[in-house]
């Protein structure tokens, strides 16, 4: 699912680049259009959307063109 588009939240479109660990939870690292990265708790969902949603490859377009392109590298991280 690295650089997926994903449902995160129930509602929210983001590109999933990595993965973070703090001492109470697990978390997907997500990047949405404008740049901003958050990070969701891993209890809930991330649905890729590659495999569901028949106009993918222009929503991938799409994010790259507003500041949320493939990351090269996926991101791992602990606090």
């Amino acid at each position: 699912m690295f650089n997926d588009i994903c449902i995160v939240g129930d509602t929210d479109l983001a590109r999933l680049i990595g993965f973070h660990e703090d001492e109470w939870d697990y978390f997907y690292l997500m990047l949405y259009t404008g740049g901003k990265s958050c990070l969701h708790s891993a209890v809930g969902s991330c649905i890729s959307l590659k495999s569901i949603y028949p106009r993918y490859e222009q929503m991938d377009k799409v994010f790259s063109l507003n500041d949320a392109p493939k990351n090269k590298y996926f991101s791992i991280t602990k606090s």
